[in-house]
Parts: structure tokens; C-alpha cells; sequence
């Protein structure tokens, strides 16, 4: 990564911190947790800063990238009313038996 990548990049996050820290915090509604998610997005994006051949369109990824990051974390964990808890996640089928005859019906479908 060349001194280009640097100036380059800082110069994007300097532009685009603002409206994308706004975005984030619709998405947290607090404001603390809205520069985590944005830091974290930035992060993302710097690792693959290369590979972006359309600068242009760099905020709509980050964008995208802010609300996979959130969508990602909110399945994983929930607001316990002080503190994220991780959730509690069961086996597939665990509690869902399969009847033997729809089980044979089904692989013999395919």
C-alpha cells in the first residue's frame, strides 16, 4: 500500500465520515455504538480499498458494508437492557423430528 492509498482513502474518510456516521446511527440509535459500526465499515473497506475500481461509488459501499456489519451483529446478539448478550442459537432439527416416511419421500425426489 503506497503513500496513493493513504491520501487517498484518508481523504474519503474525511469526506464521508459525517453522512456515514448519520447512517449508522439510524441504524444503533446511540451514538457510541454508531462510531464502533462506522470504524468497524471503515476498517472493512480500507482491507479492500484496491480492489474498488469505481471511487465513485465508494460511499454506497461503505453504506452497504455499515448495514451488513449491523444486520450481522443484531442476529448474533441482543440488547439485554444493560448489556449485548450473545443469542442462544439451537441445533437445526434439535427439537423438529422428521417422520421416517417424508424423510425417504423427500431424498427420493431428488
Amino acid at each position: 500500500m503506497g503513500r496513493g492509498f493513504d491520501d487517498e482513502f484518508a481523504e474519503f474518510v474525511q469526506q464521508w465520515s459525517p453522512p456515514l456516521l448519520r447512517v449508522a446511527f439510524l441504524l444503533t440509535s446511540d451514538r457510541g455504538e454508531a462510531e464502533d459500526l462506522l470504524q468497524t465499515a471503515l476498517l472493512k473497506t480500507s482491507r479492500h480499498w484496491s480492489r474498488l475500481s469505481d471511487r465513485e461509488a465508494a460511499y454506497a459501499y461503505v453504506r452497504r458494508v455499515i448495514v451488513t456489519t449491523n444486520t450481522t451483529f443484531t442476529q448474533l446478539y441482543h440488547w439485554t437492557g444493560d448489556a449485548w448478550a450473545a443469542v442462544e442459537r439451537k441445533e437445526p432439527c434439535a427439537t423438529h423430528e422428521v417422520p421416517a416416511d417424508i424423510y425417504v419421500k423427500a431424498c427420493e425426489s431428488n
